[in-house]
This record gives C-alpha cells, sequence and structure tokens, in this order.
C-alpha cells in the first residue's frame, strides 16, 4: 500500500567519494532525510537560476572589451547571492542522515553544527544539494528506502 508522506519527507540515498588513506576513492552510501521541494518550490529555483543566467550574461564584457573589477565584484556577489538561496534550502530542507561516521568512526549526529560543516565543504555541499533536488523529483537512478517516509521525523533519519 502507497503511504502519502503528508509532510514531505524522504530518506534519500546519496553517493560520496571518500578518499582513503592511500589517495584513492571509493564510492559510499549515505542516507539523507530530506524535506522535498515542492513543484512550486522546484518551479520558483529554476526561475531563480534563470534570473542569476541572465544576469551574470550582462556581467561579462562583450567580445574584445576588457574586464573590469568592477564587473567581476558584480558577478562574485551575484554567484554568491545564488549560492546562498542554495545553502539557504539545505538549512531548511535536510532533516537528518544515517551512514556517516567522525573521524574515529563513531556515528556523527545531525545537528546545525555538523550541517554547516558540510554545507562549507564544496563537494558535500554539492552533494547535498543534488541529493534534495534527486529527492524531490524523485530521480530514476535512485529509490527511497522504503517504509520510513509517511513516519515522523526522529524515525526517519
Amino acid at each position: 500500500m502507497f503511504v502519502h508522506a503528508n509532510n514531505g519527507c524522504v530518506r534519500w540515498p546519496v553517493e560520496v567519494n571518500q578518499v582513503q588513506p592511500d589517495g584513492s576513492t571509493t564510492t559510499v552510501t549515505i542516507y539523507i532525510t530530506y524535506q522535498r521541494l515542492t513543484r512550486t518550490e522546484q518551479r520558483a529555483r529554476d526561475e531563480e537560476i534563470i534570473a542569476y543566467s541572465r544576469q551574470f550574461r550582462l556581467l561579462v564584457p562583450a567580445d574584445g572589451e576588457s574586464d573590469t573589477d568592477d564587473l567581476r565584484a558584480k558577478r562574485v556577489a551575484l554567484s554568491d547571492e545564488r549560492t546562498k538561496a542554495d545553502d539557504d534550502r539545505l538549512r531548511t530542507r535536510v532533516k537528518g542522515w544515517s551512514n556517516i561516521g567522525d573521524i574515529e568512526g563513531n556515528p556523527l549526529a545531525f545537528t546545525a553544527q555538523a550541517l554547516e560543516a558540510f554545507i562549507d565543504d564544496s563537494l558535500l555541499r554539492d552533494t547535498l544539494l543534488s541529493g534534495l533536488l534527486d529527492a524531490s523529483v524523485g530521480a530514476k537512478a535512485k529509490n527511497s528506502s522504503p517504509g520510513l517516509a509517511g513516519y515522523p521525523e526522529p524515525v526517519q533519519a
């Protein structure tokens, strides 16, 4: 029986490349509990990205023109604003996680501070954001772990 998750939360598998002591990498699956974006929120994000792209293009010098410090500063500010919008989405939409450990191998508790550390790490931030977007549209390449989506948040983590 399909159970509708009225809180919009889903426990989603996300793959992370883990650097090994010898410098090689291996893929590890972690599970993130997301509150999925609604279709309206997805469209709003798409519109933000389109507006960002249009504004950014206006700040790129035309062929043969030189770049200026002012234009570069405006592009950086615009990019920072776009990044902040998605960082804020992660802060409100990531509700928990599992299969993540600290340096000693102990389970890493989901806290606001731990989430901030993930957001501050470019690779982990991009991984979390990609997972949120995939979870929100139900990407075909991944499936939610069954049985947890309709239950209260502490059960989902």
